[in-house]
């Protein structure tokens, strides 16, 4: 899966935080852009595993828009 995601430049903390619009509160900080990638890529892999885990006894259907 691919998801867009957004990255800014804090100069005030020298870091840098990554977000995923898609995904409601998926954020990521780190020191250097690669290693807010790195971040940000394990925050999506857990932030769809635990909407997974909560939503297994759900009904969830797909639509088209």
């Amino acid at each position: 899966m691919k998801y867009e995601v957004i990255i800014k430049y804090d100069r005030k903390t020298d870091t840098y935080t990554a977000y995923v619009p898609a995904l409601s509160g998926c954020v990521s900080q780190a020191d250097t852009k690669e290693d807010v990638l790195k971040n940000i890529r394990v925050a999506i892999r857990e932030y769809l595993a635990a909407v997974r885990r909560l939503t297994r006894r759900e009904r969830v259907i797909t639509v088209n828009v």
